[in-house]
């Protein structure tokens, strides 16, 4: 499976920069992959460990990932 990584640098309090990189009000103002996102496993967009998403890309692309590690709401880490 190809590798994709890119790196940015936002001047911004890392916890500003989460809160809106989760708040699904927002989330497709800025992210030009998703086309909808569907929370699994209980109500709510917050992450939890074990919490399954559903997504559709733009493309139509389909994927199921699940959290399996955050660290203090600041960084998190999904698998599909």
């Amino acid at each position: 499976m190809p590798l994709v990584e890119a790196t940015i640098e936002i001047n911004a309090p890392i916890a500003d920069v989460y809160r809106i990189s989760q708040d699904h009000k927002v989330r497709f103002d800025w992210d030009p992959f998703p086309d909808r996102l569907d929370m699994l496993d209980g109500a709510g967009y917050a992450p939890e460990i074990g919490k399954q998403v559903a997504v559709k890309s733009r493309l139509g692309m389909s994927m199921l990932v699940q959290f399996v590690q955050i660290s203090n709401n600041e960084d998190w880490t999904m698998t599909t």
